[in-house]
């Protein structure tokens, strides 16, 4: 059977001679692996258009026990991100949660609609601006931090995992929370909460819910003060441990390291 769709390669593998193993996040059917015949070789025109970041119309032959690569047509190679290293490491991380978070063959069309919303606004943007923190918020250059943050915030949501924000998760009241526990997954109201909660703050609620309502396009480019930002990075990596499962992901050590560079 044939499966034509728009996907996004995740990731690519050597096999034996010059074929390779593509990930693919594919607009219709998510996440799905398929042999590229000769994408291992110079000479190959499947090499070029099934590198890791590549967006482009996909023409899968879907077998029993394994999908084959027919044709790509490439969309978009997000050129600006692979050149640069620090947009690199951030968008390799974006690709690694979604290669490891979703199940195969089980449709997303949330995921990939966000992954290529994120990719194709850090790829737009002038990277040479790229930055993070403080300098970011005064330069007017991406906030690479808060766009992990958004990105995550929007992952949890597509997954299923949305944190509750205006109800209490104990009792259910409506009102402007300030307690948050990650284990139940939200908000907390003051008659409810225990010293255990985490006492965030109305802004970062604030700030979550602004996320939820809008979009990418719009989120990437709002100025978010560096506190609150460091605030939610480290909720966030809480929150994805707890409800999704630890992960070990090699693209963070890796975005780890070229900070300090």
């Amino acid at each position: 059977m044939l499966l034509t769709t728009k996907a996004i390669v995740l990731s690519k593998r050597r096999l034996e001679d010059n074929d390779a193993l593509v990930t693919l996040l594919t607009e219709r059917s998510g996440k799905l692996k398929a042999i590229a015949k000769g994408a291992k070789s110079s000479r190959s025109m499947v090499a070029a258009t099934t590198q890791p970041f590549t967006l482009g119309e996909f023409v899968l032959d879907v077998g029993a026990s394994w999908n084959r690569v027919r044709s790509v047509d490439v969309l978009e190679s997000f050129r600006h991100i692979q050149e640069d290293l620090l947009l690199m490491g951030y968008g390799a991380y974006f690709l690694e949660t979604a290669a490891q978070l979703l199940q195969e063959g089980e449709e997303n069309r949330g995921m990939f609609k966000l992954l290529s919303e994120v990719l194709r606004g850090m790829n737009g943007y002038d990277h040479r601006q790229k930055t993070e923190g403080e300098k970011a918020a005064d330069s007017g250059a991406l906030d690479l931090s808060w766009v992990k943050v958004v990105y995550e915030l929007k992952l949890l949501s597509v997954l299923g995992f949305d944190i509750q924000l205006k109800r209490c998760v104990r009792c259910g009241a409506e009102g402007a929370h300030e307690a948050f526990n990650v284990v139940e997954g939200g908000a907390v109201c003051q008659a409810c909460a225990l010293e255990s909660d985490d006492r965030i703050g109305r802004m970062l609620f604030n700030i979550m819910d602004y996320v939820k309502n809008q979009g990418v396009e719009v989120l990437l480019v709002t100025k978010i003060n560096r506190l609150y930002v460091h605030k939610l990075d480290i909720l966030c990596k809480r929150f994805m441990t707890q409800h999704l499962g630890y992960q070990e992901y090699k693209s963070l050590e890796f975005l780890k390291a070229i900070r300090k560079v």
